[in-house]
């Protein structure tokens, strides 16, 4: 039987992920325009080198080429390496390049389909389906990188959660739930919204109806965010929802109660920050919240100890 035939573009990817390979995955993302092939972004994860971009244009003539042919490719495996494309809405393609060929197709495309699910809440879907200027649009994409580089670490198996696998929001399980929830409940009202949850340590320790009402793709996107950017007391960001609202801009503002426990909701324009930091810091002193947060060992699956927080 003969050899089966290599091409030059997977033995380039197979040197670059050549340092990285028996040690943790390592890959390249690629955003490019789906009319021209402009690069938009690209993301790595592990020890690579940064690809040239006369081997991103060859990934997009490529797959250009089963496009015109009538066909349209998905995958590409060589020893070493996968490569995935991804159209989304004809204007934007994603194109990931792993160092394990053994890695599931449908890992990699739900990897995908969030990562552009990143990109419409940060910029809305306006932006990226009707592209009037690259440049402009490339500037406004610096925002998600952080969101997209978290997205990207899933891959890795020592840092993925259970969220990014099943599409669902990790969650928190406390005993003082009910206190937490009448705190939620009257601070939601103050921002006259119905949209809100408290985060203890990354995770969801209660929400609004409305908040669960979110899909999965979206709980799990917001939470990401707000662990993912650099902590403050306070912050507001306009937000786009990727399956609800993709087209309608929001208001999330992210208010840090102490160390590793945030406030978040989504509400429009009205209150002010100011007014919400005002209506947040009476509304905890007279409540005087108490909020409980679990510490697991290093299993995470014992229970060590509980620590009592006052909100001051």
């Amino acid at each position: 039987m003969g050899k089966r035939p290599r091409s030059g573009v997977a033995a380039d990817l197979r040197t670059a992920h050549a340092s990285a390979r028996g040690t943790k995955m390592a890959a390249h993302l690629l955003a490019l325009t789906a009319d021209g092939g402009v690069p938009l972004f690209t993301r790595s994860i592990g020890d690579l080198k940064t690809l040239p971009f006369t081997q991103i244009g060859t990934l997009n003539a490529i797959h250009l080429y089963s496009r015109l042919r009538g066909g349209e490719l998905q995958t590409a495996v060589t020893i070493g390496s996968k490569i995935l494309w991804r159209v989304f809405h004809n204007s934007i393609i994603l194109i990931i390049a792993t160092s394990e060929d053994a890695t599931s197709d449908s890992h990699l495309f739900h990897l995908l389909d969030n990562i552009f699910a990143a990109m419409v809440m940060m910029v809305g879907m306006d932006s990226l389906q009707n592209i009037r200027n690259v440049d402009h649009l490339k500037r406004e994409l610096r925002i998600c990188f952080f969101l997209v580089d978290h997205l990207l670490q899933q891959l890795d198996q020592d840092m993925a959660t259970v969220s990014d696998l099943t599409g669902t929001v990790d969650c928190l399980l406390c005993t003082e739930s009910p206190t937490l929830q009448n705190y939620l409940t009257t601070f939601v009202n103050l921002a006259n919204t119905a949209y809100g949850c408290l985060m203890v340590r990354g995770k969801v320790a209660v929400a609004t109806k409305k908040w669960w009402s979110l899909t999965g793709q979206e709980m799990a996107l917001l939470s990401a965010f707000v662990n993912t950017y650099p902590k403050t007391t306070s912050r507001e960001v306009s937000i786009y929802l990727p399956n609800s609202c993709p087209m309608v801009c929001n208001r999330l503002v992210t208010l840090q109660l102490t160390q590793g426990v945030e406030v978040c909701v989504l509400c429009g324009p009205v209150p002010s920050l100011n007014q919400l930091e005002e209506d947040h810091n009476h509304e905890a002193r007279a409540t005087e919240v108490y909020i409980w947060l679990w510490y697991f060992r290093s299993g995470g699956a014992a229970y060590n100890s509980s620590v009592l927080y006052r909100i001051n």
